[in-house]
């Protein structure tokens, strides 16, 4: 195999698709393995992601051989594979799946300005990890999650900002504090720990919080325009209502009243 990649007797498809091959054998093997040797297992799994996101990101931003949208459908498809895998192989891979996810959007050249499909995958990512990491009780992960989310959205916002995107990355925000919120309610009631159902709580908290504040930013950003404001508004009374139906939100509710209170003044 190596004198044949050396004297270019494979084409750079061939050579890509040997490498995703190799990496879905390394998944394979890893089910394979995992009654025997668990960390082994896993050591399998998290190479054949790795492999699998080098193949697929060398075909479109270096060889340049498949097209944008193919090497995101495939990006997906691994980052996929690498979160439902986690639940067997443990937070190494939904790791790896977590950090190839969240940057497949800014690695995959031609579909920057698909605004629609890139805030839903994004949105869909998150809930898939949230979901997975308060089932296997992955706390750090989750924040990993949330802190992923904002930071996206915080990048978005200041390199990427212009009339196409800003609808849609006000619903990634408000998307995200929903999402938050609701996994930890299900976590609480789920969770027979008040340690662990606090931590949940917490990441809610975040979730709420870190949205009311990025919204506030995007009203300044959009020079106080009526979508961002009404955005904000909504998500502050939400925050106000979700205070009156659970005490521990109620810091939440002054903070939403008095970031909205700021912008009607401002």
């Amino acid at each position: 195999v190596k004198y044949s990649f050396d004297n270019n007797l494979l084409s750079v498809r061939a050579r890509l698709s040997i490498a995703g091959g190799f990496g879905v054998a390394l998944v394979l093997a890893s089910l394979w393995v995992r009654s025997r040797a668990d960390k082994v297992a896993a050591s399998l799994c998290g190479a054949g992601v790795a492999v699998m996101y080098a193949a697929v990101l060398s075909g479109t931003a270096h060889f340049e051989v498949m097209g944008p949208w193919v090497g995101f459908a495939l990006m997906i498809a691994v980052t996929g594979t690498a979160v439902g895998m986690s639940l067997l192989h443990g937070p190494f891979v939904a790791l790896l799946g977590l950090i190839g996810g969240f940057v497949t959007p800014a690695l995959i050249n031609g579909t920057e300005s698909a605004w629609g499909p890139t805030f839903t995958y994004l949105l869909l990512l998150e809930i898939g990890l949230a979901v997975v990491t308060r089932k296997k009780q992955w706390f750090g992960l989750s924040a990993m999650t949330l802190a992923m989310s904002i930071l996206s959205a915080v990048v978005y916002g200041l390199f990427a900002w212009d009339s196409d995107s800003r609808g849609w990355l006000i619903l990634f925000v408000m998307g995200t504090a929903v999402v938050f919120v609701l996994n930890a309610a299900r976590g609480a009631r789920e969770e027979a720990r008040p340690v662990s159902a606090m931590r949940l709580i917490w990441l809610g908290i975040g979730g709420l919080g870190s949205s009311a504040l990025l919204l506030s930013m995007l009203v300044m950003v959009s020079g106080f325009s009526l979508m961002e404001l009404t955005s904000l508004g909504v998500l502050g009374a939400g925050a106000v209502l979700l205070g009156r139906l659970d005490r521990r939100y109620v810091g939440l509710a002054f903070l939403a009243e008095g970031l909205c209170g700021m912008m009607l003044l401002a």
